[in-house]
């Protein structure tokens, strides 16, 4: 869609991906698997 809209090329990571959202400050924290973030949380 964003290709056929802007012409330009971009992956679904680039476009939203937890990177985007961390930069963003929709998400806090960045966990590897499922695992890391309940462990995470329990801290």
């Amino acid at each position: 869609m964003v290709k056929e809209s802007t012409g330009e090329e971009i992956s679904k990571e680039d476009l939203g991906g937890p990177k985007v959202a961390l930069q963003r400050g929709v998400i806090h924290n960045v966990g590897e698997d499922d695992e890391a973030v309940i462990d995470d949380i329990r801290r």
